[in-house]
């Protein structure tokens, strides 16, 4: 609802009201009976009139979509958003300059090794391809951990629609399956189904990694921290252009900010 304009009540919708019902009964209101009928007429272009201000600007009070999601990609880069009416003149300051597509087709390339005691630890997630079972999943934070037997702990966290929404997890188990580099694993969340987890990209120090899968279905960048710099982002996004994604998919995974000790990497 705009927060300028309430929109009528049911009972003063000139679309779903018998007009002469409802003034002949109002209390207070005169008999319908004894009235020039150019009143009736002229109350209800008042009334139309009234309902179509209210509609329009209803629509205008809420920035379009892309608005909203440039806002909140400006929130999280640490950028003042620009306000909900002003046009929005550019893309994304993360997103690559041309904002293009996809430019590789070929296979999927993960990086050359992982080493597995630094890649261990907390990982915020910052963006993500949209996927339906975490959809409305906001401040989520993933963390590894490897057991006795070389295998990998995984446990999820995220909270429903707001960073205040209900807090959620699940647990999984990893193992590698390309002992060379250690950048290929398999994730199971439940038996008997397992999910590719392909490390395609990951910074010097391990600040951040991007998470594939060989059908570019789905995609993840995550951080040692709640958020990234813009020019890392660009960085990333144009790397992913030529390794066959669209940038231009990725949603940003709103995060709280984390204290300080909370934000160091965990390094086995």
């Amino acid at each position: 609802m705009s927060p300028f304009c309430r929109t009528p009540s049911r009972a003063m919708d000139p679309e779903r009201t018998n007009w002469a019902l409802f003034l002949s009964k109002s209390p207070g209101r005169c008999d319908l009976t004894r009235r020039p009928r150019r009143s009736l007429a002229a109350a209800m272009i008042v009334t139309l009139t009234f309902g179509a201000s209210c509609r329009k600007q209803s629509a205008q009070a809420l920035p379009p979509a892309d608005a909203r999601s440039t806002m909140a990609e400006a929130s999280l880069a640490g950028t003042e958003p620009s306000r909900p009416n002003a046009p929005m003149t550019s893309e994304p300051p993360w997103r690559p300059a041309d904002a293009g597509g996809p430019l590789a087709s070929s296979g999927l390339v993960t990086v050359p090794h992982v080493d597995l005691q630094r890649y261990m630890g907390t990982w915020y997630e910052i963006a993500r391809y949209p996927n339906s079972y975490q959809d409305g999943l906001v401040g989520v934070v993933v963390h590894y951990e490897l057991d006795g037997s070389g295998r990998i702990r995984v446990r999820n966290t995220g909270r429903k629609g707001s960073l205040y929404g209900e807090l959620t997890e699940s647990r999984a188990g990893a193992w590698v399956t390309c002992e060379r580099s250690h950048s290929k694993w398999a994730v199971r969340f439940f038996w008997p189904f397992t999910a590719d987890y392909w490390i395609i990209d990951l910074g010097k120090d391990y600040e951040y990694a991007v998470v594939g899968q060989p059908s570019r279905k789905y995609l993840w960048i995550i951080s040692r921290t709640p958020t990234l710099p813009p020019e890392t982002m660009r960085g990333i996004a144009e790397r992913l252009r030529r390794q066959g994604y669209d940038p231009r998919r990725l949603e940003l995974t709103p995060q709280a900010a984390a204290p300080a000790e909370s934000a160091r990497a965990t390094r086995g």
